[in-house]
């Protein structure tokens, strides 16, 4: 699981754009939390973070594809 990082919608400030996107309201946020910690967990496994694993999850894929970070 990831600390220190946003675990409910309520936490972002009423006037913060987030709050208008659909995977932050609050009856998808849960699932996107669940999705964020189990790839987290992998990660964890392979000594690398969230993004590492993406990262590399995103190259495996073939030649066609570019990352772009941001």
């Amino acid at each position: 699981m990831i600390t220190g990082k946003i675990r409910s919608p309520d936490e972002f400030d009423p006037t913060d754009f987030r709050r208008t996107l659909p995977r932050f309201q609050p009856d998808t946020f849960p699932k996107n939390l669940a999705i964020v910690d189990t790839v987290s967990e992998i990660a964890k496994r392979h000594n690398a973070t969230a993004g590492q694993l993406a990262l590399a999850w995103l190259l495996a894929q073939g030649n066609e594809v570019i990352p772009i970070p941001g």
